[in-house]
């Protein structure tokens, strides 16, 4: 049996019932992490530019936007609410290979508040979707020398969000099968220069898209509409559609049921791309640590893998992949390692405040950004591009002539340094300031912590505005 039915088999066998209790648990934090991020998306200019659009847009009124209230079709209530999860850069990822939660949570919330479907059979469909997403996603992973020519993150993550409406569809083994095989041929294209030169695109990873490709392959293979269901197996599979050089089909379909990867995911501390997270630990650390403020500092010397220097965009116009001293909007600032070290280093509370325009034309953080330097360790480069681990070195140069150096393999929230389940609730609670009132937050919290027992979640969506 190949890839693509063995995947389908589970999708659709998966039984609450069979799930243990930290999987439960697991799906639970996933999916308060994403609605928090929501939240904290809805205040930035892009996340304003794709509600403006989608209202416009509107049609039947089947899920709910967050922080908005205003209810669209399914379809595009995934897109919407996707965009808002993943603006910040504040959303949860897997392996430093992507953000599967931020296109799977918002297809399973849009098709499940239309459905009225029960809080058990919503966790069934984001923990199929996340095992699928990233078993998909982890074993098309390219060698090096492709990884640097190719950039293909969200082209996996449809498959998480037609895993997730094709569950909560009902749809049969057959149907499914042509749900992933649409998925799999509509998935966004894989990209050959990242995001482009800066300024850079607001698409990003990306997420938003294959949320509503996702959704609509479900709904197509409901009414009948074919794919094909083989879409992921063989020579010319999606492993080459999305631009690899190699797939792993055992890593693939090895350990379902037994072995869950939703167990695996990172929470990020800060709002802004996971890479440069081992770095804002480090420098994090030794500010506190030391009792260091910005005018004590010289200059800050950071030594990491390439990526962070790495040429992005034409030969007439190039910029570097993590660089950017004078970010021009949100997107630039969340990638860019020099202006998220001056965030630390001020003290900001990760979220909106990070990227707004006064914090942006902010004098004292281009002023600190301009001191920070980054350089290629030729070990963590190795590292990276063999396991996808981000290795930091940081070294602070004090004016007072003292030389503070720390070094980070693990990202605070990753598996092996988690967030505390206080920290996930207080990111939580900030970012749900943004719009709702206290209460309203408490109720959703509460909520989510025993969705298990709720008969129909469409009861949620009183709390997302």
């Amino acid at each position: 049996m190949g890839a693509t039915q063995t995947l389908v088999d589970f999708v659709v066998g998966l039984k609450y019932k069979d799930l243990p209790s930290e999987v439960v648990e697991g799906a639970k934090t996933c999916l308060l992490d994403a609605l928090g991020c929501g939240f904290g998306g809805y205040k930035t200019k892009l996340g304003h530019v794709i509600l403006q659009q989608v209202r416009e847009m509107r049609g039947a009124k089947q899920a709910t936007l967050i922080s908005d209230g205003t209810k669209v079709p399914c379809a595009l209530a995934a897109f919407a609410n996707s965009a808002m999860i993943n603006a910040l850069d504040y959303d949860e990822t897997f392996g430093n290979i992507g953000h599967p939660g931020s296109t799977l949570i918002p297809a399973a919330l849009a098709v499940g508040e239309h459905l009225r479907i029960s809080g058990r059979k919503l966790i069934e469909a984001i923990v199929a979707a996340y095992e699928v997403a990233i078993r998909i996603g982890t074993a098309i992973q390219p060698s090096q020398e492709r990884f640097k020519e190719v950039y293909f993150v969200g082209t996996w993550h449809t498959f998480g969000a037609v895993a997730a409406a094709g569950k909560l569809l009902g749809l049969d083994l057959m149907k499914m099968a042509d749900a992933f095989g649409i998925a799999g041929a509509t998935s966004p294209l894989p990209s050959g220069n990242a995001w482009g030169p800066r300024p850079q695109s607001w698409v990003k990873e990306p997420t938003a898209w294959p949320a509503y490709e996702g959704v609509l392959a479900a709904q197509l293979a409901n009414r009948g509409f074919r794919g094909n269901r083989a879409v992921l197996d063989g020579d010319n599979g999606f492993w080459r559609m999305a631009g690899s050089d190699r797939c792993d089909f055992d890593g693939m379909v090895g350990g379902l049921g037994t072995a869950y990867r939703l167990l695996a995911m990172s929470f990020k501390p800060y709002s802004a791309c996971r890479w440069i997270h081992t770095t804002l630990d480090a420098v994090k650390e030794l500010v506190e640590t030391n009792t260091l403020t910005p005018d004590l500092i010289q200059q800050i010397l950071v030594r990491t893998a390439s990526l962070h220097t790495m040429n992005v965009g034409s030969e007439e116009q190039i910029s570097q992949q993590l660089i950017d001293y004078e970010p021009a909007n949100l997107v630039d600032a969340e990638f860019s390692t020099p202006y998220a070290i001056a965030m630390i280093l001020l003290g900001l509370k990760p979220g909106p405040k990070w990227f707004d325009d006064q914090t942006l034309r902010d004098p004292a953080v281009l002023s600190l950004a301009k001191r920070i330097r980054v350089e290629v360790d030729d070990k963590a480069d190795r590292i990276f591009f063999k396991d996808h681990k981000v290795i930091s070195t940081v070294e602070i140069l004090t004016k007072d002539g003292k030389k503070l150096i720390a070094r980070k393999e693990y990202a605070k929230g990753d598996p092996e340094n988690p967030m505390t389940k206080d920290e996930l609730l207080e990111k939580f609670h900030r970012l749900g300031s943004q719009t709702l009132s206290a209460n309203k937050t408490k109720k959703l919290i509460d909520f989510i912590e025993r969705i298990e027992d709720a008969k129909d979640i469409s009861h949620m969506a009183r709390y997302f505005h």
